[in-house]
């Protein structure tokens, strides 16, 4: 069975890379405002722990996350970047990917940060979505 109701998350690559709706009120806000069947996709493995204990999200279980643009950009992941990825850890990563976006096209509804990866899904599929802007504090609600 999919995920109805699907959020992806993309943290920043560096500094400069300004997106909005992942401090940490809005987080909190867009976990208390989704039911506790919703499924997480992010580059931030760290989020995955966050979202299940405190709201009871369910989250596929990779340990890092590679760029789906560049092989040697990755999130979460303890490990050097290596260019000597073998092929198959190589196909590995590609049907990770693979499967985080099949989750966001199979999705009835789909709250995302800005991101062509997440937006590419739901162009594909017409899929019903909202774009976290980010927690208000002078209307105390999230702003989507």
């Amino acid at each position: 069975k999919h995920a109805e109701t699907v959020v992806h998350l993309r943290a920043p690559d560096n500094q400069e890379d300004l997106r909005t709706g992942l401090d940490k009120k809005s987080l909190e806000a867009l976990g208390k405002e989704l039911p506790s069947s919703t499924f997480l996709v992010t580059n931030n493995v760290d989020w995955y722990e966050y979202f299940e204990k405190h709201f009871e999200w369910r989250h596929p279980n990779w340990t890092g996350v590679r760029h789906s643009a560049s092989r040697y950009i990755r999130w979460g992941s303890n490990q050097p970047i290596e260019n000597s990825e073998t092929d198959q850890m190589e196909e590995e990563r590609s049907l990770e990917l693979f499967s985080d976006w099949y989750t966001i096209l199979q999705a009835k509804s789909v709250y995302h940060t800005d991101s062509d990866f997440s937006e590419s899904a739901i162009h594909w599929n017409n899929i019903d979505s909202k774009t976290i802007i980010g927690f208000n504090s002078s209307t105390g609600m999230l702003e989507l």
